[in-house]
């Protein structure tokens, strides 16, 4: 096995992908640093999505899983009996069967994951409002975008109830007055209306 490692590691693409994983663990590491010093969340929008700090420890959890099947491989190419090559090609079958069931999950909870921008008419603050809805539950989290990549949380759960999706609907109404952010939500029990300076944050 530590030979042929050996010989694997000689290959200048082994080394490659090996520096590429080892320096993206190293900026996943460097962003987790950011946020716990800085009060920040990670929120990059691309497109319509918004990547936030989740998705990047995802990625290399994917990363590391690849690993582990390919270092399987390798000690199935290790072994020349045939039920030790039964069993490994079993464990590999099964990693892979689970690394691609936890991709559809990821997907299909990520594929929609809540986040709405608001910028302000004169552009210099934006608002994002994060729902986060099961079944009938909702609640909702606002920031305050910092930058392209950090935005900072400005309060948590300010609305909670059970109607369901209130945002990108006729149930929602937002509006800017100078740097002064508005909700008003119009539920069976409402309206809920919710003001939020940006300056002061």
């Amino acid at each position: 096995m530590l030979n042929l490692l050996k010989e694997e590691f000689a290959k200048r693409k082994f080394k490659s992908l090996l520096l590429g994983t080892a320096i993206y663990m190293v900026f996943v590491v460097l962003m987790r640093v950011i946020i716990l010093s800085t009060s920040l969340d990670l929120n990059i929008k691309f497109f319509s999505a918004h990547i936030v700090f989740i998705d990047l420890v995802f990625v290399l959890c994917l990363i590391l899983f690849i690993w582990c099947i390919y270092l399987l491989r390798l000690l199935w190419e290790c072994y020349e009996k045939n039920i030790s090559k039964i069993i490994i090609s079993i464990a590999m079958g099964l990693a892979i069967l689970f690394m691609l069931f936890a991709c559809v999950i990821y997907f299909f909870s990520r594929i929609d994951n809540g986040y709405y921008e608001f910028k302000s008419d004169d552009g210099k603050n934006t608002a994002i409002v994060h729902e986060d809805s099961f079944l009938f539950s909702t609640s909702l989290d606002l920031y305050k975008r910092e930058n392209t990549f950090f935005a900072r949380k400005i309060e948590d759960d300010f609305y909670t109830n059970d109607q369901g999706y209130v945002l990108g609907s006729d149930a929602c109404e937002t509006e800017w007055d100078g740097a002064v952010f508005k909700i008003e939500i119009h539920q069976r029990f409402g309206p809920y209306n919710y003001e939020y300076n940006l300056n002061d944050y």
